[in-house]
């Protein structure tokens, strides 16, 4: 394995064109992460040239796990070579490599749990009247009315629920970050993070320099980075999915008083009925939500008694992640 590395970090070196100190910063970076997510690291600065110790032994770049190398040196690859050319370069400088993924995860299809609509009321039906003029009504059953077409968008459903629930820019702002946030969540390592950004586009924790922190109204909360490989918007949330969670969050934040009055701005497509039953779908896939949850915390409390017990296999992690996930969700 040793050979390995020394394989792929040449290569690297050649398919980027990197000077030597480049590759040293390179092997460096990977060794301090690396050693920095131990649990018993001494510390230090993180600085290419410093060495870092554990239990009295210099922790190298041959210490660092072989993935964590494969993932830095992809990392890299998406860093610095043009979009044209990264996956040519992937597949040269991983080529014979020892477990290294046939394909780079930028050719992958970013993961889409929100892809399919939750019940048969999440997608916008499109008013019939909307489409069709007065003068071709004798002609409407010869056409299919699809489901979605002519939806409004996110923000105008957003506007929509925000006026009938009396709520401010910075309320609907929260809201919607927070249903980003859920939706950004994947399959993969590109955890998303929700935080306040100042509307300058500096972070309001990070202004060191001033006094007092960004204001509420200063602010908006935003989500980084997601399944998209960059950062999410409430633009990018399914707008099936967005509808089922300001549903959701209607009769379990909003008072009574104005319930059916918010009900019915975000579901202009159905009647009382309808919204009855979608309000009720979403209540019960909830429930089921809470009770994957349940399960899965029981089942970790089991393990964590447990810890020297074989750990689970890839596939069985996987589908409690999916769990997990949904079960979150649920909550926005």
């Amino acid at each position: 394995m040793l050979q390995a590395r020394h394989i792929l970090t040449e290569r690297l070196g050649n398919a980027l064109n990197l000077p030597p100190n480049e590759v040293e910063k390179f092997k460096y970076i990977c060794t301090a992460a690396s050693y920095f997510r131990l649990p018993d690291h001494e510390g230090g600065l993180v600085m290419p040239g410093t060495k870092h110790y554990r239990r009295g032994k210099e922790y190298t770049f041959d210490d660092v796990p072989w993935k964590a190398i494969l993932d830095s040196a992809e990392s890299e690859i998406e860093r610095r070579a043009d979009t044209s050319e990264r996956t040519r370069i992937f597949r040269e400088v991983m080529r014979g490599l020892p477990r290294c993924k046939s394909n780079p995860r930028w050719d992958k299809l970013p993961a889409n749990p929100n892809e399919k609509p939750t019940t048969s009321y999440s997608s916008y039906r499109v008013p019939f009247n909307a489409r069709f003029p007065p003068e071709l009504y004798e002609f409407a059953d010869d056409v299919q009315t699809k489901e979605g077409e002519e939806a409004p968008s996110n923000a105008q459903m957003l506007e929509s629920f925000g006026k009938a629930a009396g709520l401010d820019e910075r309320q609907l702002n929260f809201v919607s970050a927070q249903i980003t946030w859920w939706d950004a969540m994947g399959d993969d390592d590109r955890s998303p993070m929700l935080g306040p950004k100042r509307k300058s586009g500096n972070s309001s924790g990070t202004n060191r320099n001033s006094t007092t922190s960004a204001s509420r109204e200063e602010s908006r909360w935003v989500v980084t980075g997601g399944r998209l490989g960059r950062d999410h918007t409430f633009a990018d949330v399914p707008s099936h999915y967005a509808r089922d969670r300001l549903v959701h969050y209607t009769p379990t934040q909003l008072g009574s008083d104005n319930k059916e009055r918010v009900l019915a701005a975000l579901c202009p497509d159905l009647d009382q009925s309808d919204i009855a039953a979608h309000s009720k779908c979403i209540a019960e896939d909830q429930v089921e939500a809470e009770k994957d949850e349940a399960n899965e915390e029981r089942v970790s409390g089991k393990r964590g008694k447990n810890r020297g017990h074989k750990r689970a296999s890839e596939g069985s992690e996987h589908g409690k992640k999916a769990k997990r996930v949904k079960a979150l969700k649920s909550r926005a």
